[in-house]
This record gives C-alpha cells, sequence and structure tokens, in this order.
C-alpha cells in the first residue's frame, strides 16, 4: 500500500484563487460572513452559504444539498475546474515571516484504520456524523487535514528541486502572508514522491482529527460514495509551530469557592510571578499571577499525559477541585489563542474567574503520547500553519 496518492484537484482559475480561497467559516461572526459574501460572488463560502447560514426550519441534508448545487454552479461558470492530470501539490506558506512547505495528497483511510495515521485526541460522534453526512451529500472535501511526519533528507532534497521551478501560482492574500504553489504532473516525479513516503513509517494528525475521523466513518458505512481515500496537507515535523491554547474559568456564583487556593496547594506547588508568562503551568487569580507545578508524588506512573500542562490542568485542578468533568463545556470553560497578557489586559471580573495560561507543547512530548496510543485533553495543541479551505478539493 502507498502511502500517498496523486489526484485530480479541482481549482479556482488562477485569477480568482485569491478571492476564493478562505479561512475556515467557523471563526468568523455572521455580520463578516454576509459582509464577505456580499463583497466577494467568488469566495468558497458563497457555496456553503445554505449551510452556515441557513434558517434552522431547513433541514441538515436539504442544506448540504444546496451546497452541492452551488458549487456545480461554480464549476458550470469556470470558476472552479478540474485539473486535467492526477498529480501532488506542493504548497508554501509564508506568514508573518514564519515559512512551512508542504504536500498535498491523498492518503489513504485503511492507514488511519491500521494506526500508521496516528491521533493525539478523541472526536465527538455528534461532529463525525455531521461531516459524514455533509460529504455523502456534496461529495467533495475542500479543506486538507494537517498531517505531521519525521523529516527525511532525501524527501526534503526532493521537494526542494522541484521548487527550484517557477511555482504555478503565486498568491498574495495580504502584505503578511504569501502563498506559492507547485502542481507537479511529470510522472517520473510523481513516483519519486510515491516512494520516498513509503519509506515514512508514522505519520501523525496535526489538526484535523474530527474530518478524518468522518471520512473513515463514509467509508465503513455502506453507501455508494468512492471514498478510499481524504486529503492530506503532509508537512516535516520541524517545520510545524506549537503555540498556546488558555483556558478562562468563567464567573458563575459560587463556582469557585473561597477555599480553592488552599485545595489548590495540596497538590501543587505555587509561586506568586511579578508578570504573567506563558511558561509551564500559570493561573491569573484576584489580580496575582501564580505560576503551579504538580507536586512529584501525585504523579502517576511516569505518564508522558503529565508533562501536558493541558492535562495536569484537566486532572488535578479542572475535574477535582473545580467540579469541571466535561472539558467541553462551554458554559463554564472557554478556550482561547490569546496570550495570557493579552487575556489579563482585557480580563473582565464580572465575567471571569480565573486565567490559566499553558506553555505549548513539545514536539518530542506529541509524539510520546501519540506513540504509546494515548490521548490528549480538548485543545491541547495549537498547531500552524492554519490551512485555507478551497486552494485544493478532492472530489469523492
Amino acid at each position: 500500500m502507498d502511502y500517498v496518492k496523486p489526484f485530480r484537484a479541482v481549482r479556482a482559475k488562477s485569477e480568482l484563487m485569491e478571492k476564493f480561497c478562505t479561512y475556515s467559516h467557523i471563526n468568523k461572526s455572521k455580520d463578516d460572513l454576509k459582509k464577505i459574501l456580499s463583497e466577494n460572488p467568488n469566495s468558497f463560502l458563497q457555496i456553503i452559504s445554505d449551510s452556515v447560514l441557513a434558517k434552522k426550519k431547513i433541514s441538515l441534508k436539504n442544506r448540504y444539498k444546496k451546497v452541492k448545487i452551488k458549487y456545480e454552479e461554480f464549476k458550470k461558470k469556470g470558476i472552479i475546474n478540474k485539473d486535467p492530470n492526477e498529480g501532488f501539490y506542493i504548497h508554501e506558506i509564508n506568514l508573518n515571516g514564519n515559512k512551512y512547505t508542504g504536500l498535498i495528497a491523498l492518503a489513504p483511510l485503511l492507514s488511519y484504520e491500521q494506526g500508521i495515521i496516528k491521533k493525539h485526541e478523541a472526536t465527538i460522534e455528534h461532529r463525525e456524523k455531521l461531516f459524514e453526512n455533509y460529504l455523502k451529500e456534496t461529495r467533495f472535501n475542500a479543506e486538507p487535514v494537517l498531517i505531521a511526519h519525521n523529516s527525511n533528507e532525501t524527501l526534503s532534497l526532493l521537494v526542494k528541486n522541484l521548487k527550484k521551478k517557477k511555482p504555478t501560482n503565486i498568491l498574495k492574500f495580504k502584505k503578511n502572508e504569501i502563498h506559492k504553489f507547485w502542481y507537479i504532473r511529470n510522472i517520473s516525479s510523481i513516483n519519486k514522491i510515491i516512494n520516498e513516503f513509503n519509506n515514512v513509517k508514522s505519520f501523525f494528525i496535526a489538526d484535523g482529527h474530527h474530518r478524518t475521523a468522518s471520512s473513515y466513518r463514509l467509508l465503513n458505512n455502506k453507501t455508494n460514495v468512492n471514498n478510499k481515500y481524504f486529503m492530506v496537507f503532509l508537512i516535516p515535523f520541524n517545520e510545524l509551530k506549537f503555540k498556546s491554547y488558555n483556558r478562562i474559568i468563567k464567573k458563575i456564583d459560587g463556582f469557585v469557592g473561597k477555599d480553592f487556593l488552599k485545595k489548590l496547594k495540596e497538590k501543587f506547588n505555587i509561586k506568586i510571578q511579578k508578570k504573567e508568562k506563558n511558561k509551564g503551568l500559570c493561573m491569573y487569580l484576584n489580580g496575582q499571577n501564580y505560576s503551579l507545578s504538580l507536586k512529584r508524588k501525585f504523579i502517576e506512573n511516569n505518564s508522558p499525559l503529565y508533562k501536558l500542562n493541558s492535562f495536569v490542568l484537566q486532572e488535578k485542578i479542572l475535574k477535582p477541585i473545580l467540579g469541571i468533568q466535561n472539558p467541553r463545556d462551554e458554559k463554564k470553560l472557554l478556550y482561547t489563542q490569546k496570550s495570557l497578557k493579552k487575556i489579563i489586559k482585557h480580563f473582565d471580573p464580572k465575567k471571569f474567574e480565573i486565567a490559566f495560561g499553558l506553555e505549548p507543547v513539545s514536539i518530542d512530548d506529541l509524539k510520546n503520547v501519540v506513540e504509546m496510543g494515548l490521548l490528549m485533553p480538548p485543545k491541547s495543541t495549537n498547531i500552524f500553519p492554519k490551512l485555507r479551505t478551497g486552494l485544493t478539493i478532492y472530489e469523492l
């Protein structure tokens, strides 16, 4: 079994690519979405607008059918077209001075089933079913799953040499965001890429656990959808950037008791900090910064999970002391990509009780957890690059 497969992507025509490609709608407000839709008739968001902005009375199935209709309309108008030959797609992202280079390809879902492609986060069945039904109705996927792999010197050199050729597209979305794109369809180059990836023994899902699980569900449920592969963006570990996902505890009467610090001191060494830092596990409470370290006697079985601030926070503070058993409970817990410094600057004590700053997960800690078949708490990793939707579309 080859670990990567070339495919014929559907892509926007060159002069419209910058207008067509977009970041995920999930982090956009309804007002922002409406503004984009009114100003940009060629945005990918136009295709999914009936799904993300639909009235509640319309069933999900009918929303997805409308997405499919709009997708076909974009093809008929020539806004998007299917490439004539199977190929791989080298994608270089230059964002805020950081450069990322990956390969867009198909990966067999069998490699996910066999554990060659490894996961580090549990998924929610409800979300899996949602995207499975979306794929079943629309028959396309417009955002690759971010997959990391160990560096391969020969593979890196191959990609470097292929990048010496003139890019197929250069996309300037912003001053600090430039994308270069190479459509690789030479048979010799394709075979070399396949052979080199077959020497990579394991792959790790960096971002896209639910999309992967949804594709796998579709494969196993008896449908008439030809779905043995899913679209991936393959990138060496050493090119990824790991950033923080911090937590804020919302203000709820009686939720954080007066003896909170006393209970915390039973299991943690606590030091007052003069300045906020995202080093180790930090806490902001009642206008004061603290650093927290779990006492050695509470570290169980030398598990690699205890090197994760997200795990220590969840298992030793959120659950036993604050009573937050469900880490996805949005009524009590808020996740944010903002730094602890920015959180504190805009901290509203009428709305929030505590802020926790978490040092980013290291590559080695991530690998150790995954290799042992363990799972991290939700939002343990905030990994870059974040991929735009619609640069390449895979039709099922």
